[in-house]
């Protein structure tokens, strides 16, 4: 063998050794590349699913906070009507403020619904109640205080307000009251 041809055969040797390398190098970036997309996606992924965790935990504690609120809120506005006691609570506020309570009724109106005697007020139904009280203005003055802290949430729309004569300082009051309830 002469040195020109074991200096080809040295040259050929080294070209096909940088080319094998160079093939390898690219092979495994490509693999690196793939492999750090792959964690980055599983990274995020687990960081999202952090975050889902925490969100949860959160509201569950706000839930847990909020849970013995729930039925003082179902009290304030049930699903269902229930005049009988509508009626018997104002009655009771009424003679606990030394009034009479006269003709209480629930005035008919357009139904958005099955439920009748009922009226669309923003995201909740209202009950209109119509009624008469006779007594002093103190008296009003008592009876709205215990209205307004019923159990029940209800608002006054409208109030008359008429003398009697020869009554002694007794006033007629023409009240209409909406009391609420979910639809």
């Amino acid at each position: 063998m002469t040195p020109r041809r074991f200096n080809y055969i040295l040259a050929a040797i080294f070209c096909a050794i940088l080319l094998a390398g160079g093939g390898a190098y690219y092979l495994a970036s490509q693999n690196l590349s793939e492999g750090t997309k792959k964690l980055s996606q599983r990274l995020a992924d687990e960081q999202l699913a952090d975050q889902k965790i925490t969100a949860l935990t959160d509201l569950q504690q706000q839930y847990n906070r909020l849970k013995p609120l729930i039925p003082v809120i179902n009290n304030a506005l049930p699903t269902e009507k229930n005049q009988s006691r509508i009626a018997i609570e104002l009655r009771n506020i009424a003679s606990q403020s030394g009034m009479n309570l006269d003709s209480l009724t629930f005035p008919s109106s357009a139904a958005p619904g099955p439920l009748s005697q009922t009226v669309k007020v923003g995201d909740v139904l209202a009950v209109p109640v119509s009624f008469q009280l006779l007594g002093t203005y103190e008296q009003l003055q008592h009876f709205l205080t215990r209205q307004e802290n019923l159990d029940r949430y209800t608002s006054m729309t409208s109030l008359g307000i008429t003398a009697q004569s020869g009554s002694g300082g007794r006033l007629n009051f023409d009240v209409t009251l909406n009391v609420y309830m979910k639809p």
